[in-house]
């Protein structure tokens, strides 16, 4: 028996919640806690120090999170069958409303931080702007998303064209 639009469509948006709340700040908080050697920075140099930042983040904190989304993300399409696309949809819907509460949140704190009289909206985009080498930090959930609707894709296609030779 095949799952109802209306139950994939609300139980994939729960899980778009929780798989970027999961990923991106319970197993985020564990890497970011990972300890790089100092010979590591001294290797790169110091003219070199935002290379090796961005390096670092990409192995550390947005492989490891994109693929952490992505295994969450398959299970959840394939158990969607044929309103996969439903599910993808609101899965990116769950995803983008924690993303958007969490960056509300880091708002809020900018502005009531001591001695910042800024407003909430330039809290707000302050909020989406990050120095360059933690920007692959950013994109890591998506491209988890990305690439578990990829692979679920894929994997129908080729069901069709076997359908098809048959």
């Amino acid at each position: 028996m095949q799952p109802s639009y209306p139950l994939v469509a609300v139980s994939s948006f729960c899980a778009g919640a929780v798989l970027f709340y999961l990923a991106a700040n319970y197993l985020g908080g564990f890497l970011a806690a990972v300890a790089i050697p100092s010979a590591y920075f001294q290797w790169f140099g110091r003219e070199n120090v935002n290379l090796a930042l961005a390096l670092m983040f990409a192995a550390t904190w947005s492989l490891p999170v994109a693929a952490a989304v992505a295994a969450g993300v398959v299970p959840v399409l394939l158990v969607a069958g044929h309103l996969w696309r439903v599910a993808a949809a609101a899965l990116l819907g769950g995803m983008v409303c924690t993303f958007l509460y969490w960056q509300v949140q880091f708002a809020l704190q900018y502005m009531q931080s001591a001695g910042n009289g800024s407003g909430f909206m330039h809290a707000f985009f302050q909020s989406f702007a990050a120095p360059w080498p933690s920007a692959p930090n950013l994109g890591a959930p998506w491209l988890g998303l990305a690439l578990g609707v990829w692979l679920v894709s894929s994997r129908r296609r080729k069901e069709r064209l076997g359908a098809r030779v048959a």
